[in-house]
């Protein structure tokens, strides 16, 4: 197991006893009752989160605080059952200490936020399609490199949008998820005309048609699973 980006082997006296089954996230719904109606209407309000437990153990070398300090926090969080993926979890419930020294076993329970994502993510060029390879739509991180063109106009899956970069800027960064335009850690949301919506990738093949503009265009695809 990883968390945080620390391995749990190079936990000093940490046994990782029994690692949660694999699920997926429910969905958090609105249930609307109509007299004379059959049935029910059903309003679909996203995903809920949910909680992990580990199981874990004690040598008798074990460091405790190294320990606590371990499942303290929040990161990223990869099983070995699924060591291509994490999730974004945090460790809000504590541990009971006194349980953990006499008995020298425990859990821990990870609250997980709904999706699980690829480990291997990375930023690449795309042209006319991109593939959302996970099985739910994903909101990406869309990098656009200036070339001569202080404009771009880009459509992506059914969103249209146009960016116009500053003069000394060589790129900004559009990330779906926060619905924010930056560079080098500056906003530059004013430079981006967009509505409502930001650009999301369905599961499968996504369309990108290139209006205007010669910037090249990188996706992070965010690819994600429930």
């Amino acid at each position: 197991m990883v968390f945080k980006g620390i391995n749990s082997e190079t936990i000093n006296g940490l046994i990782i006893c029994k690692e949660p089954p694999i699920s997926s996230s429910s969905k958090r719904i609105n249930e609307i009752k109509i007299n004379g109606k059959n049935g029910t209407i059903v309003e679909e309000l996203g995903y809920e989160p949910c909680t992990k437990p580990v199981e874990i153990g004690l040598t008798q070398n074990a460091n405790i605080n190294d320990i606590l300090s371990y499942f303290s926090g929040s990161g990223h969080l990869t099983f070995n059952c699924e060591s291509d993926k994490y999730y974004r979890a945090s460790v809000y419930s504590g541990i009971d200490l006194n349980k953990l020294l006499r008995y020298r076993t425990g859990k821990v329970e990870f609250y997980c936020q709904p999706f699980k994502y690829d480990i291997n993510d990375k930023f690449e060029v795309v042209m006319n399609s991109i593939i959302n390879e996970g099985n739910i739509y994903s909101e990406p991180i869309i990098r656009l490199e200036k070339q001569n063109d202080l404009i771009i106009d880009v459509t992506i899956n059914n969103v249209r949008f146009k960016y116009t970069f500053d003069t000394n800027d060589t790129y900004v960064e559009i990330d779906c998820e926060e619905m924010s335009a930056e560079f080098e850690g500056l906003n530059r949301n004013r430079n981006l005309e967009i509505g409502l919506d930001f650009p999301r990738l369905e599961v499968g093949t996504n369309a990108i048609t290139k209006h205007d503009g010669d910037a090249i265009i990188k996706i992070k695809r965010r690819n994600r699973w429930l």
